[in-house]
């Protein structure tokens, strides 16, 4: 489901590249000459606002750089529908580098500025950022959540006759439903929104209506339905050089052929879409594709380029989740940042309070003492309520560095954890790829008995030996080592003092149990 959540993504934020590079350096050279002889502020806001349009799917973070000098300046300028606008823009832009926290923070800062001006005005206005909030929930993976938000603006958007926000709130919904297993309700939104857009008659977004169908009856195991729509997508995609929309209808016409096991016309699909993916550099495509090329290899009994593909998604696999973790990480460290900068304040704010505690503390002192004889009691009744206030701050301090260190330990053992979970992901690897080896290597034993000629025995054989000597070679196992010992340092030359006349193999064994696996 998790592959399937990141086809609905994809499409949802790609499918609008259309145009060649040639296209979008001349589009680019206008806008800047138009920037260039722009006669008033306002012009130059929408003029960057459409440099960044050009930018955001070749260049996000260009296009995040770009949208925020247009959204900085609208707020000067003071013009609510222009800062509406640029703000908006800047959330789109955010959410394509994959900065959704940013993004989030953004559009619920717009709606708070939305709130403040008038409320029929700018009620459509509003329903527009609460639905791309919902979409930010859905990318997250929070679907109810989502479908909270495209609940609340489903009647603003009727009401309004807005048809291309219904459009888009109706396949959202869908995408949310499908995500959440219940297909039937995908179906009937996808289909919702495809009789808006035919009306509209937007070829491109029609076309992103087909292949949503196409990715759900495909999921439904519905193959003619899907691959109909898919054929459709790929006539329009074709017609307009939508090369990510070429890409899954390509994908999904493969998968229709290797299940009816026409396994030429799946390579074919698969080689074309894998084609794209490289031009356009899109890792999730590149991995999924030369997987679905080892998965076909295979079945062909090419077994070298199986191998060989499932190394390159291997590879496109382990990067991403490297990216995800590095991210997350990257996210909590910026969280304990932003508490530890609060609670700074906040111990700046109480030490003042308690240095101001202390000089008006000493100045009643001095003053008691001039009239000490007279005023004794009081004297001695106040000082002993601010000695228990200064104590009790003092305690509230060393509270709150507590906490400081409480969270610093948090982050470290969080990153011990995410060692620990990429050595398991490294030791899982090389036996899931030795497994993988020794599957190939026993099919190959199969086939070589059943092969009559001696030149395709010998290819055969230098095959299989190739397989050996890489089941042989030792550098997975010195890998291996390396990063038990950046999870657990000196862990072999402990065990070697204690047990020198262990093999290799009882060394890596203990390294295993070490390790819980």
């Amino acid at each position: 489901m998790q592959n399937l959540s990141f086809c609905l993504l994809i499409v949802l934020f790609c499918f609008f590249i259309s145009s060649t590079v040639f296209a979008q350096n001349s589009t680019l050279d206008s806008l800047q000459h138009e920037l260039q002889s722009s006669i008033s502020e306002a012009q130059t806001v929408q003029i960057l606002l459409r440099i960044g349009e050009e930018y955001l799917q070749t260049n996000p973070d260009t296009s995040v750089t770009i949208t925020q000098q247009a959204a900085d300046l609208a707020q000067q300028l003071n013009k609510p529908k222009l800062i509406i606008k640029s703000e908006t823009k800047l959330a789109r832009a955010l959410i394509r580098t994959a900065s959704y926290t940013a993004a989030l923070e953004n559009l619920q800062s717009l709606l708070s500025f939305i709130e403040k001006l008038d409320a029929i005005e700018y009620a459509l206005e509003r329903a527009k950022v609460v639905r791309r909030i919902g979409t930010i929930y859905f990318i997250q993976f929070q679907q109810e959540k989502a479908l909270e938000f495209y609940a609340e603006v489903e009647p603003i958007f009727i009401a309004h006759k807005d048809s291309m926000s219904l459009f888009a709130l109706y396949d959202n919904i869908a995408s949310a439903y499908l995500e959440t297993n219940r297909e039937q309700e995908a179906e009937e939104y996808y289909l919702k929104s495809l009789s808006i857009i035919q009306k509209i008659g937007d070829e491109e977004e029609i076309a992103s209506s087909y292949i949503n169908l196409a990715i759900l009856y495909n999921h439904l195991s519905k193959f003619e339905k899907a691959k109909y729509y898919a054929e459709l997508t790929l006539e329009i995609a074709e017609r307009h050089n939508a090369l990510i929309m070429k890409s899954y209808a390509l994908r999904i016409l493969g998968s229709i052929a290797f299940d009816d096991l026409r396994l030429d016309d799946a390579l074919q699909y698969y080689i074309q879409s894998l084609e794209i993916a490289n031009a356009l550099d899109i890792a999730y495509e590149q991995k999924d594709s030369y997987l679905n090329l080892s998965e076909i290899y295979k079945e062909m009994g090419d077994y070298e380029n199986a191998y060989h593909h499932y190394v390159l998604h291997k590879n496109y696999y382990d990067t991403l989740q490297n990216e995800q973790s590095n991210n997350r990480l990257a996210e909590l460290r910026t969280e304990y940042e932003v508490d530890k900068i609060e609670q700074e304040k906040v111990l700046l704010q109480q030490k003042n309070e308690l240095t101001s505690a202390r000089i008006a503390a000493i100045s009643s002192s001095l003053g008691l003492i001039l009239v000490v004889m007279v005023f004794g009691a009081i004297w001695f009744t106040t000082k002993k309520r601010k000695e228990i206030q200064l104590l009790e701050k003092d305690r509230i301090i060393a509270d709150s560095q507590k906490k400081l260190a409480e969270e610093e330990l948090a982050i470290l053992r969080f990153r011990e954890e995410n060692l620990q979970k990429e050595l398991t992901n490294f030791a899982l690897h090389i036996v899931e790829k030795n497994d993988f080896l020794e599957e190939v290597k026993t099919e190959m034993a199969d086939l070589r008995t059943d092969v009559k000629s001696d030149i395709a025995i010998k290819q055969i054989n230098k095959l299989g030996n190739k397989i050996y000597q890489n089941l042989m070679l030792h550098k997975d196992r010195e890998e291996f080592e390396i990063q038990v010992e950046h999870a657990c340092t000196g862990f072999f030359k402990k065990l070697e003092s204690v047990h020198p006349e262990l093999a290799n193999q009882d060394r890596r064994l203990a390294a295993l149990l070490r390790l819980n696996l």
